[in-house]
């Protein structure tokens, strides 16, 4: 029995230490902080700087960047180049038939025939065009 008891007194006081080194840290770390606290405050407080403007600035009489000539001219280029490249893309990737010699070069069949455009007169294809009310009135005013 007075064994058991001094065990557990022994274990009390190490319990008792390890809770005493504890509370040393914690306030060791309070008192830093606190510390620190007071400083930053007193620093806020204080309204002197050591901090002078030596010279003032002047600013300068042309700017270095953007040089708006010189962006206008790569613009026109770039899109010059862009338009350009793009058009010849299209042409390229239309594959539409204009005349025989497409289609020999193509496909490389043999043209067996081709059907030509029949030339009518302009005075003839307008009244095509504009049907038969149009060359009435004129008729009957004649």
């Amino acid at each position: 029995e007075q064994k058991a008891r001094l065990l557990r007194l022994s274990q009390g006081r190490d319990e008792m230490t390890v809770l005493q080194k504890e509370v040393e840290t914690a306030q060791h770390a309070y008192e830093a902080a606190a510390q620190r606290f007071s400083q930053q405050n007193l620093e806020s407080q204080a309204s002197q700087t050591n901090i002078a403007v030596l010279t003032k600035a002047i600013p300068p009489l042309f700017s270095s960047f953007p040089k708006l000539p010189l962006n206008c001219a790569l613009a026109l280029a770039a899109g010059t180049m862009i338009g350009l490249g793009l058009a010849l893309l299209v042409e390229l990737l239309n594959q539409r038939v204009r005349s025989a010699e497409d289609l020999a070069v193509g496909f490389d069949y043999p043209v067996l025939g081709s059907l030509e455009k029949p030339k009518v007169p302009r005075r003839r294809l307008l009244r095509m065009r504009l049907g038969p009310r149009a060359s009435a009135p004129a008729s009957a005013a004649a």
